[in-house]
């Protein structure tokens, strides 16, 4: 923590502010703050416990929407000062952006938490052996950054998106069919594409959610776009942990975390198929900076 803020003290440029007429909106970070983590927190007790329909996931994340709704209803009197302003929303696009960072969220924070188990549970590898054969994942999502950011200002954030959903699908579907015996070296290429995909959902998004942002709204808009993405991974990694654990505990029989593993790949394969359809709002171009 030293090193970090000595770093930040002395490499990151001293910004002047965008809207110095801004107030800190404390009534509202204080109600997105308990919104998100309430439900965060019930989403991943069902996780633990093996089922949405348990006491403390419907308590908290109760809690957490009414947080959501008596925010929407302080932004609608705060109007531009809300610390997320509810006119953001008014563009399809800025709407669209935050829909896929809530599936985005769910599509790579999901599978990434059973994805270990996996190795470790059915194939019997150490934690050393996980995280080696595990590296072309994090090698795919190194490399595909630098050659999505030409392609945005070539084709567009729209097909950028698509593209990259099409590789993390092509990665993601054998997993539906991978078990104990399957070759190490397909799991390896397989994994490396399905780097490559959810490498390169996220960042396009993040570009595209402050495409002809007002610069008085960016810091709102990251907001926002920060609070969905932590909201949607936590309900893709509680969606795993229950399918995976259901599952187990509903069939003891030999080989069944396997199954259970593809069991929930197949409803990560689902989500990825279904943010094709608010990624047709995103821009086909993107706009040049005025």
């Amino acid at each position: 923590m030293i090193i970090v803020a000595g770093l930040n003290f002395w490499k990151v440029p001293d910004i002047p502010d965008l809207n110095k007429s801004a107030r800190i909106d404390a009534f509202g970070i204080a109600l997105l703050g308990l919104g998100s983590a309430a439900v965060i927190y019930g989403l991943s007790r069902a996780g633990d416990l093996a089922s949405f329909n348990n006491a403390d996931t419907r308590l908290y994340v109760t809690a957490g929407l009414l947080a959501f709704v008596v925010y929407w209803i302080w932004g609608r009197y705060k109007k531009d000062q809300a610390v997320l302003p509810l006119a953001l929303f008014k563009s399809p696009v800025y709407s669209a952006t935050t829909i896929n960072l809530v599936l985005a969220g769910m599509v790579t924070n999901g599978p990434m938490l059973i994805l270990p188990l996996y190795f470790q549970q059915g194939r019997s590898m150490s934690v050393l052996e996980t995280g080696l054969w595990l590296l072309p994942q994090g090698i795919g999502m190194l490399l595909i950054r630098p050659i999505l950011l030409k392609l945005l200002d070539r084709v567009g954030v729209r097909y950028v998106v698509w593209f990259a959903l099409s590789l993390a699908l092509i990665g993601t579907i054998p997993f539906g069919w991978i078990n104990a015996s399957t070759n190490m070296g397909i799991v390896s290429a397989v994994l490396f594409v399905r780097g490559l995909g959810v490498g390169g959902v996220i960042m396009p998004l993040m570009t595209t959610i402050l495409l002809g942002m007002e610069k008085e709204l960016i810091p709102q808009a990251n907001i926002g776009a920060r609070i969905f993405q932590n909201v949607g991974g936590a309900f893709g990694s509680a969606l795993v942990a229950t399918v995976v654990a259901a599952y187990v505990s509903t069939h003891r029989v030999l080989g069944a975390n396997i199954v259970a593993y593809q069991h929930a790949f197949w409803w990560s394969m689902a989500i990825t198929v279904v943010m094709f359809i608010p990624a047709i709002f995103l821009p086909k171009q993107v706009e040049p900076k005025g």
